[in-house]
């Protein structure tokens, strides 16, 4: 309906401008009469009236001008001010002078706004005269200069150019009969790199067959080792023995096992054993010349349709990856698209990545996730590296855990490392499995010997003197554990004249001061208590006997045996001081030295879960009353549960409650819906227990590591993405799959420049939009069906209005390679005033030559850039040859460069080869196109070799005169000799007798 209303508009338009027309003469396309390549306005000009191709160009639409009506489509936005890309006219152009193809600009001169311009088509450059179909291809410029089809280096004039300098590609440089040698035995490719001219050259590094030595090699490549050498064993090839064989430097690349890898449309071939040797290769296929549209890598390189310009619309297959990872892993193709006579970048292809451990061959080298070890995303292991492997998992020490995630495994979480040292809590806290070693403090209710501060060190433990008791008691001063008062340790007396038979003073002698003798086995009582406590109990009098003194030798009454002294009341039922009344002084009613049960926590927790009594025991306090102290041992309550030890830590009956976990625990999980789990691509993760430092609790995190199911199917990958069980269901075609389609009306698929588009397969396995397919247009006199209704050009007649031709007013000869000078072109126009049909007068948009102005172009178009600046631009380069102009590039000269220095003065010519003479080198020294042509006489050649020392020189051979092959240094030609096969040849250095080998010896038929 939009399109009728517009219709409706224009023939308003029309009538508007008719009655206008009538009355002012105005022109229908604008207010203006239009001038140069597009008028100034915005208006859609399809189907209105015109009489040139600007009435239908302006700034929004390009159009031509076609029987008086225009014909015109909007111009696309472009980014890059300047840039150019390649457009076709087809038969809109004089095809004697231009091609069909051309360029259009960004934003031209004519243009307010970032739009393509107009198409202009590429000149043909040829000679004055000369036939199209002989031009020439510049081979650097971009342009299909002989409108074959093919740019630059991809055309075959151009097999001498290359592309960028600095590019490599494999060579070898033989005589075509000795091309069968390479790829075999020694003989190897070399390389060739662009120079800065862009031309090719020298090969470098390359193999060629050299003679045979008995080496165990095959140095003359021709598949057999040491063969026709006087005592070396060769090694012959089996009768009817195959091998594969491939004898062109590009294409296919020999492998380590024998056999060739090859790209494009090669392919190696096999050569059969016969006779002991091996024949030449058949059945191989080489590079040939890329044939475009075929869709095919004809040349071998690895890139079908090179340098072609592409039919509008057709897409391909394309991969930028290594060839060998070319559909492995998880490596796609992607599809390109003609557009403008260009392939677009190649879209939806997947090249390798770095592996990811994820499962997937991400590199694509037939491998799933090599280099991970045994480390999957969500595995779980145990981790201590702060903790000596002697001290894992004792006394407080625990071991951490580590996640996987990507393949690598992540910090340790949860280790417990040991402590610097013990801390007297009644934990191994060093993890040396001992507890409270070292400790600085004390345990509660635990003893140790002790001496009376008075007691030297040498007198401790000798004669009477003997250790007390110290208990750990609580200070409550410093509110820590100490050892309490020495008790019970005995000192040394001041002498030793008791006469008792010890060592009283501790000195090591017994009753040394004792004066008293006695009669030997004599025996009296004896008490050294207060008088008269003797006679109470439990204090008594004991017993001592006279014995001799074996140091003085006098018989003295030994120790004081069996008496029971009094003691201080320690409150045990016992009179302990003998003054008649039992345990007086005694309040706290306790006997020292017993203990009882404490507890001093909730009694509703008292023997639950880890609660227990502690001990207190009753001592004698500085007031001299017993009583019992602190409570020791006792364990209450904590405020909250330890998670994962399953203990009842608050004694509250319940183990763990609000511990969802044990700390450190792993178990798998899965938050898919049920029906998905561990189907298709989905699979648990896994979960770990953790603390939770604010509430003291224990949870699980998240799940790691789990697949869970994809929105929807990734067709074509083989997998159940959704894990519904099914693989691949819902999809319709696999991803990148293509298919022809067709948008415009059926009755015209097919017919004329009508043509299928295609559409491409998604990840979601249905095909996209149709793109590329083309539909009928209006005719616009071309040589073509536009309108697809099975007639070219039908209603067309006289000149085609809009039709352009190259053109040029300035001398022929000023459009060399690299100078500023350009052509035009001429619109095929209607008069105004005749009515005639032809082409514009104006050349429009060439560029003729101008003075020289020193920027480094050729802008005066006679060849030499810059030639008559006396200054240039600090930095600027240019090339130079002081030779001949003949020799330059020609054997071994090449032109150099001169740089512009800080003085605007250029420098002497660097780095450029000029003629020398000829010398016996297989080079061509004087630069005339011949190679050693002065250095040897007629019938010999020249070859290079490598003398013992490792120096290369040439020396000249002799030649057979019936055979163009090289005899060896002082060999002879022998006559032709009859094959079985009645064919003739002659054999240099074949000998029959030593007259044939000019005073040499003839052995085993060769000259020795």
């Amino acid at each position: 309906m939009f399109r009728r209303i517009r219709l409706q508009i224009r023939l308003i338009f029309f009538s508007l401008c008719v009655v206008a027309l009538i009355v002012s003469s105005c022109t229908c396309a604008g207010s203006e009469r239009c001038q140069g390549d597009a008028g100034k306005t915005n208006t859609d000009t399809s189907g209105l009236p015109c009489e040139q191709t600007c009435d239908c160009s302006n700034q929004s639409y390009e159009g031509y001008c076609i029987a008086g009506k225009c014909t015109s489509f909007a111009r696309q936005s472009c980014t890059l001010i300047g840039s150019r890309v390649p457009c076709r006219l087809g038969l809109l152009v004089d095809q004697k002078k231009n091609c069909e193809w051309g360029e259009r600009t960004c934003k031209p001169d004519y243009l307010t706004n970032a739009l393509w311009g107009n198409c202009v088509p590429y000149e043909i450059v040829k000679e004055e005269g000369s036939d199209p179909a002989k031009a020439a291809e510049q081979c650097s410029n971009g342009k299909d200069d002989d409108c074959d089809g093919l740019i630059d280096a991809a055309d075959d004039g151009c097999k001498a150019y290359c592309k960028q300098p600095g590019e490599r590609r494999p060579c070898y440089e033989v005589p075509v009969d000795q091309k069968d040698v390479l790829n075999q035995g020694r003989c190897a490719p070399g390389l060739q790199r662009c120079n800065e001219d862009r031309k090719w050259g020298a090969c470098e590094a390359q193999v060629l067959p050299s003679a045979e030595t008995c080496n165990g090699v095959d140095d003359n490549c021709d598949g057999n080792i040491d063969e026709d050498l006087p005592n070396c064993t060769a090694k012959i090839c089996k009768e009817g023995e195959k091998q594969a064989c491939y004898t062109n430097a590009i294409g296919c690349k020999r492998q380590p096992d024998g056999q060739f890898q090859c790209t494009g449309l090669c392919k190696a071939g096999v050569r059969t054993c016969t006779n002991g040797r091996f024949s030449s290769c058949e059945s191989q296929i080489t590079p040939a010349q890329e044939v475009c549209g075929d869709g095919l890598d004809n040349n071998c390189n690895g890139i079908p349709d090179e340098g072609c310009l592409c039919q509008e619309g057709k897409t391909q297959e394309c991969y930028s990856g290594p060839t060998d990872t070319k559909g492995i892993g998880a490596c796609l193709v992607g599809i390109q698209t003609c557009q403008d006579g260009r392939w677009s970048e190649c879209r939806g292809e997947q090249g390798p990545t770095p592996e990811r451990c994820n499962g997937l061959d991400d590199d694509c080298n037939g491998q799933v996730d090599e280099g991970c070890g045994t480390c999957r995303s969500g595995d779980v292991k145990a981790c201590a590296p702060a903790t000596p492997n002697d001290k894992r998992n004792k006394g407080i020490c625990r071991d951490g855990y580590q996640i996987c995630s990507g393949g690598s495994w992540s910090a340790c979480i949860g280790e417990v490392t040991p402590a610097s040292s013990e801390i007297c809590d009644g934990l191994d806290n060093d993890c040396n499995g001992k507890i409270d070693d070292d400790c600085k403090g004390c345990l509660p209710n635990t003893t140790r010997s002790c001496y009376d501060d008075t007691t030297p060190e040498s007198k401790r433990g000798v004669g009477t003197c003997a250790a007390g008791v110290q208990l750990c008691v609580l200070d409550a001063q410093t509110n820590t554990y100490a050892f309490g008062p020495c008790q019970g340790a005995v000192k040394p007396a001041p002498d030793d004249s008791l006469c008792d038979g010890f060592d009283n003073d501790c000195d090591g002698l017994v009753d040394e001061d004792c004066q008293e003798t006695c009669i030997p086995g004599y025996a009296r009582p004896c008490y050294t208590g207060p008088s008269g406590t003797d006679k109470t109990p439990p204090c008594r009098a004991g017993i001592q006997v006279c014995v001799p003194n074996q140091q003085t030798g006098k018989h003295l009454f030994g120790p004081c045996q069996g008496a029971i002294l009094p003691s201080p009341e320690i409150c045990d039922g016992l009179d302990n001081d003998c003054n008649g009344k039992i345990d007086d002084n005694c309040t706290t009613g306790c006997v020292v030295g017993t203990s009882r049960s404490c507890y001093t926590g909730p009694q509703a927790a008292q023997g639950k879960g880890t609660c227990k009594a502690g001990l207190q025991f009753c001592t004698r306090e500085q007031s001299g009353e017993a009583a019992f102290g602190p409570c020791f041992g006792e364990i209450l309550p904590t405020s909250t549960e330890i998670c994962g030890d399953n203990l009842d830590n608050n004694c509250d009956g319940q183990v763990d409650e609000k511990c969802a976990c044990k700390l450190g625990t792993a178990e798998a999980c899965y938050t898919g819906p049920t029906l998905t789990q561990n189907k298709g691509t989905c699979k648990d993760g896994i979960r770990v227990c953790a603390l939770d430092p604010t509430t003291g609790t224990t949870a699980f995190g998240p799940c790691l590591g789990e697949v869970k199911p994809a929105a929807a199917e990734i067709c074509g990958d083989g997998l159940d993405n959704n894990c519904d069980g099914t693989v691949d269901n819902g999809c319709i075609c696999k991803l990148g799959d293509a298919q022809a389609c067709y948008t415009g009306n059926p009755t015209t698929r097919g017919k004329g420049i009508c043509k299928d588009g295609v559409q491409i397969c998604g990840s979601d396995g249905k095909f996209g939009s149709c793109f590329g397919d083309t539909k009928p247009a209006a005719e616009i006199c071309d040589g073509l069906d536009n309108d697809c209704n099975g007639q070219i050009d039908d209603n067309c007649t006289g000149c085609v209005l809009g039709a352009s031709r190259p053109c040029y007013t300035g001398n022929s000869t000023d459009l060399v390679y690299k100078s500023e000078c350009r052509s035009g072109i001429q619109w095929c126009v209607k008069n105004t005033t005749t009515g005639n049909i032809a082409y514009e007068t104006t050349c429009n948009g060439q560029v003729l030559p101008r003075s020289e102005i020193c920027d480094g172009i050729d802008n005066n178009c006679n060849g030499i850039i810059d030639e008559s600046c006396t200054s240039c631009e600090p930095g600027f380069i240019r090339k130079c040859y002081s030779g001949r102009s003949v020799t330059e590039d020609v054997g071994q000269c090449k032109s150099g460069f001169q740089i512009c220095e800080a003085n605007r003065v250029f420098s002497a010519c660097l780095g450029e080869v000029v003629p020398t003479p000829e010398v016996c080198n297989n080079k061509d020294d004087d630069c005339d196109g011949n190679i050693d042509e002065d250095s040897c006489h007629p019938g010999e050649a020249c070859t290079k070799i490598t003398y013992p020392d490792g120096q290369e020189g040439g020396v000249c051979l002799k030649r057979c005169t019936a055979n163009p092959n090289i005899c060896p240094i002082d060999g002879t030609c022998q006559p032709n000799t009859l094959l079985t096969n009645g064919a003739r040849t002659s054999v240099c250095g074949h000998c029959q007798q030593d007259s044939d080998c000019n005073g040499k010896a003839c052995i085993n038929n060769h000259c020795q």
